[in-house]
């Protein structure tokens, strides 16, 4: 039998190349040693790993298009004395890609400290078409008919340092000065240490990396002490348990315990997860 399934695996395998059809053909057959299936399994899993790194499972932004709506908003809120500039996300990209990034979930904009309030720029970004807005304490929520999201946060200073937030959670920086930087020959405003600004923000953030979980995996995140944090971790740590996703139940955990006084790692084998962030 196990001759038999080998041979119409490789029968397989000659008219149509399949990873889990390879693996299957590797496990059973008898002459394969160890450095064969070493070398399946490395070159593999480092093919996916760069290829989810590149976006391919995960793009959620035509660049083109929220490109051309960002400019459009911003030469709005420039033309009435603003200073929108790129932060976050928005700015990785086009710092270290050179353009927004597909994987992307949304434009993610700033307006530093005095320069605006979010119910002045929330009543000018509704006036324009195709725009639905939402209003939060430190957030503008707009929303483009194409599909295309510009989250716009105003900065505020606290401790010597800038913040901005949204009803979960708040991410300081140093405080910094405005410049412009050129991206697909057009002029935007973005922090003048960029690589101090988005070191704090990501860490090393000259490579991508294949997983990144904005709710653990950025330095300067603190979660802010309301019931809307806390629900959202409660929220998440339900679906995790559903799915069995260890690292969301396991950071889920950690951040109730040092954030809410939550305690239900006991639940979890010891481990560098659950240690609490530095």
């Amino acid at each position: 039998a196990q001759r038999v399934a080998l041979a119409s695996l490789e029968a397989r395998l000659n008219r149509q190349p399949s990873m889990q059809l390879e693996r299957q053909r590797l496990y059973l057959d008898p002459n394969v040693e160890m450095p064969e299936t070493e070398a399946f399994v490395s070159t593999t899993l480092t093919r996916l790993l760069d290829q989810r790194i590149g976006g391919r499972f995960d793009k959620t932004i035509k660049v083109r298009q929220a490109f051309a709506v960002m400019s459009s908003l911003i030469d709005r809120l420039e033309a009435r004395g603003h200073r929108p500039f790129l932060v976050s996300g928005t700015l990785l990209g086009v710092v270290r890609e050179g353009d927004l990034l597909e994987q992307d979930y949304d434009v993610d904009l700033g307006m530093l400290p005095g320069d605006g309030s979010v119910e002045e720029v929330a009543e000018l970004v509704g006036s324009i078409s195709g725009f639905r807005v939402v209003e939060e304490e430190f957030r503008v929520l707009a929303e483009h008919q194409s599909g295309v999201g510009v989250d716009i946060f105003f900065h505020y200073e606290r401790d010597g340092r800038l913040w901005h937030a949204t009803d979960i959670h708040e991410w300081w920086n140093t405080p910094f000065d405005l410049e412009r930087l050129s991206v697909r020959g057009s002029q935007f405003w973005a922090p003048d240490d960029r690589d101090r600004y988005l070191a704090e923000n990501y860490g090393d953030w000259t490579k991508p990396v294949a997983f990144y979980h904005m709710s653990f995996d950025t330095p300067n995140r603190e979660d802010r002490k309301n019931k809307h944090g806390l629900l959202y971790l409660y929220s998440i740590m339900v679906t995790a348990i559903e799915i069995n996703d260890r690292f969301v139940a396991e950071s889920a955990a950690r951040e109730l315990r040092d954030s809410f006084g939550i305690d239900l790692t006991d639940r979890f084998n010891d481990g560098p997860l659950l240690e609490p962030r530095p």
